[in-house]
């Protein structure tokens, strides 16, 4: 599992700049950001995707209108341990 370096509560940004929230989870093909404040919403985002890693800040390749896209939304099994995007839309 290549996780570039993503791990647990670091800050995920867009690729325009945008802060778009804390990893909450780490699975082996995708990892999990909480996004917003008052009404939270998690979406998964793959490794490939990542840019790079800096510190506490995670910076992908997508905008924020492609990592805000319905198909991303966490679809969580279980206890919640592993993220898993709909099964027509897995990495």
């Amino acid at each position: 599992m290549d996780t570039r370096g993503v791990r647990r509560g670091q800050t995920l940004f867009s690729s325009d700049g945008h802060r778009m929230g804390r990893v909450v989870r780490c699975a082996p093909e995708v990892f999990e950001v909480e996004h917003g404040f008052f009404f939270p919403r998690d979406f998964l985002v793959r490794y490939e995707e990542v840019l790079e890693v800096a510190d506490d800040r995670v910076f992908a390749r997508e905008p924020k209108s492609e990592l805000l896209q319905e198909w991303r939304r966490s679809y969580l099994q279980g206890d919640r341990d592993e993220p898993r995007p709909p099964a027509d839309q897995q990495p």
